[in-house]
């Protein structure tokens, strides 16, 4: 399957190929449908974000009598221009105008005139005749020393005590007349600053409503002021451009996708999602999208109707965001499930609107969810994980709400702190709830194993079990015993235990349309292969790899435990028959292939395939070992996996060298303890005769020993 890589359009067009057209199979597989799916998805979550379920009448003017209510469909603010603008006239208003009082005067001038120069002089009474109503400041340009801050800039307001030049020179002799001049002039450029450092610090005003709000009632008579308002809203939401506002969601939602898939593509090394993968993102995110925009409608109502004293911001909380993380993080890896948490807190914080605070709770929740859910396996797991969740969801939201009072210094509503924590712990609950029921319509419709899922397959009484054991009880002894083995190695690695002992169950069903053929399930000492050509022996032994499928399909096993039953032999050679085919046939009339003696794979394509790869073939070795000590043990299982490495087998599961010393180290050790020493009671050594080498087949079982295969055959 070709994957989805978002690369380059040079990258992309290469992808694109006339064959992808030939048939529907292969255009189901190419990388043109994936780039249409990526574009129909984009477009989905645009339309998500910026549909309206509010109606909004197309026209609006003075004297319309609505018919519907107008309500918010999501939380956003306006700014009331015409309102501000009132303010900011007041503020220029209340700037007064400044004049520069001059204080200085000359050392030579008459001590009557330095008297009349200390006090404002103007040139005449038209400067200041506006302001007689507002007043002015006088700005003393050189005030005596020792002057207090609050009388350098004084406020006057009774322009009576003013004087002008020609008053001033009136209270002078004539001779002194020269000495008086003006020394109060306006200063126009600090007068502008001052008016536009008072419109600066107007604030504008905000009108805001929450999702839900009423905006205006049924039967309202537009007047005026509503009209105002409603034109406002309409131009803030975007309503008179939705083609700009659309394109520029969708740029940000494509951009946010690809950018994000792309990055993780290239360097999370964890993060390989096949399409199937992207198909279940895509409708989980699409999905929480579309429980958040109508959560947000209801939540208004119910506010208004049960809750209208607590703060609506609350209710936000108990949406269940997480859900979805929660959800892809029992199918996919931990890499994918936080790529999606980022997803999906960015376009929650979108739509709600409620700025980086409710962004960032998703975001946590999101990876708390992730983090709580891993290794849920029954029911009670999951309820669980949603406690785990709601209990970090409260922490988070105690968090907000201390760094939001203590930024406007006010005090705790206990009352609302209550609210907001309750939903919090609700919104972790329902994330389990959403989790309940999406989980078994995935397994249904994208084939995905949940950990519930592969539990009930671990059931014994499983039909195709139930079954292995009456037609080939030895084959069913053996998968148990590789399942214990594939757990224990699984556990040791960081995999997947349960996955991994369930697909051991079933990776030799094939095994009950010929169980004669396989030594684990023959009662006689002569093997049914003597009488077949080493040819068809291999295709004997292959074909359980064939029918094991058909039987998994027939069952409708999950797909990820029907592709491991080919996988757990990869394309490894049938030693045994390869070798005797050399020995029986003439090369000169024949020459044997060694590819006909080979499995058909694929190679193992995940950890746990491979796991139970080593698993089925260290568990043969040993079973066929006559001495099992722990010696023996280590050196047989150390012998099975680096032969599976030389022979390339594990080169497409991803296990790295550490990996396979401690699977090794696993195998050992529950081997050596399956197999450990007995001590032989003196009874036992006198009734029963003890099996040496040459002891048949026959005499060993009824001794109760081990069976003692003549002749070991590939699984």
């Amino acid at each position: 399957m070709r994957r989805l890589s978002i690369k380059t359009l040079k990258d992309f067009l290469g992808q694109v190929h006339k064959s992808d057209f030939s048939t529907l199979a292969r255009f189901k597989e190419s990388a043109l449908l994936g780039w249409l799916g990526f574009i129909a998805l984009c477009l989905t979550i645009t339309w998500m974000t910026s549909f309206s379920v509010s109606h909004f009448p197309e026209k609006i003017e003075v004297g319309q009598i609505l018919m519907r209510d107008i309500r918010a469909d999501r939380n956003f603010s306006i700014v009331d221009q015409e309102e501000t603008k009132k303010d900011q006239e007041i503020a220029i208003q209340s700037a007064l105008p400044v004049f520069d009082f001059d204080e200085s005067v000359p050392l030579d001038a008459p001590a009557k005139v330095q008297e009349i120069l200390s006090k404002p002089i103007l040139q005449d009474r038209e400067s200041i005749d506006p302001y007689r109503n507002r007043g002015i400041v006088i700005n003393r340009i050189h005030p005596p020393e020792g002057t207090h801050p609050d009388d350098r800039e004084p406020i006057i307001r009774d322009f009576s005590n003013l004087l002008t030049v020609e008053q001033a020179r009136q209270l002078v002799p004539p001779s002194y007349q020269k000495w008086i001049v003006p020394n109060t002039t306006f200063n126009l450029q600090e007068t502008e600053i001052r008016k536009e450092a008072a419109v600066r610090s107007v604030k504008e005003k905000i009108i805001s409503y929450n999702a839900g709000d009423y905006i205006m009632r049924v039967g309202t008579k537009l007047e005026p002021r509503d009209v105002h308002l409603l034109n406002i809203i309409k131009k803030a939401r975007g309503l008179e451009k939705r083609p700009i506002r659309l394109i520029g969601t969708f740029l940000f939602v494509a951009l946010a996708l690809g950018a994000t898939f792309y990055f993780s593509e290239a360097y999370v090394k964890r993060f390989l999602p096949e399409r199937k993968d992207y198909i279940l993102m895509g409708l989980v995110i699409v999905g929480v999208l579309f429980i958040l925009r109508i959560s947000l409608v209801f939540i208004g109502v119910i506010h208004e109707a049960l809750f209208y004293d607590w703060p609506q911001s609350a209710f936000y909380y108990a949406i269940p965001i997480a859900g979805g993380v929660m959800l892809v993080r029992m199918v996919l890896t931990a890499e994918v499930s936080l790529i999606l948490a980022v997803i999906l807190s960015l376009l929650a914080g979108m739509t709600v609107g409620t700025g980086v605070d409710y962004t960032t709770y998703c975001l946590i929740s999101g990876i708390a969810a992730g983090s709580a859910i891993v290794g849920a396996d029954h029911r009670v797991a999951i309820i669980k994980a949603g406690l785990k969740t709601g209990l970090v969801n409260a922490l988070v939201v105690l968090g907000i709400l201390m760094i939001q009072t203590a930024s406007i210094g006010s005090t705790f509503q206990w009352d609302s702190l209550f609210a907001h924590l309750g939903f919090a712990m609700l919104g972790g609950i329902l994330a389990s709830v959403f989790v309940f029921v999406a989980a078994p319509v995935i397994e249904t419709l994208l084939d995905y194993t949940t950990d519930i899922k592969l539990l009930e397959l671990a059931n014994l009484n499983h039909p195709l079990l139930k079954e292995l054991i009456v037609r080939a009880p030895g084959t069913y002894h053996h998968s148990h015993i590789v399942g214990i083995l594939a757990e224990a190695a699984a556990e040791a690695i960081d995999a997947n235990p349960l996955l991994a002992r369930v697909a051991a169950y079933y990776h030799d069903i094939g095994k009950m349309k010929m169980p004669g053929y396989f030594i684990e399930n023959t009662q006689v000492e002569e093997s049914r292969h003597e009488n077949l050509s080493p040819h068809m022996s291999s295709l004997v032994v292959a074909s359980h790899v064939k029918e094991g499928i058909a039987l998994g399909k027939a069952y409708k096993l999950p797909q990820r435990i029907v592709d491991m039953i080919p996988q757990h032999h990869g394309t490894k050679k049938i030693g045994l028959f390869y070798e005797k085919a050399k020995e029986t046939t003439d090369p000169g009339i024949h020459n044997v292939e060694e590819k006909d003696f080979r499995y058909p794979g694929p190679k193992p394509q995940s950890r746990e395939a491979g796991i139970l790869m080593l698993a089925d073939g260290v568990e043969a070795s040993v079973r066929s070992l006559k001495e099992k000590t722990p010696a023996r043990i280590q050196q047989t299982v150390e012998k099975m996996i680096d032969g599976s490495f030389a022979e390339s087998q594990l080169d497409e599961c991803d296990l790295t060298l550490r990996d396979l010393h401690e699977i090794a180290k696993a195998f050992t050790r529950i081997l050596v303890g399956m197999y450990h020493q007995r001590i032989e009671y003196a009874a036992t050594l006198s009734d029963q005769p003890t099996p040496t080498q040459e002891t048949s087949f026959e005499e060993a079982h009824k001794a109760g020993q081990p069976n003692v295969h003549r002749l070991q055959f590939p699984k």
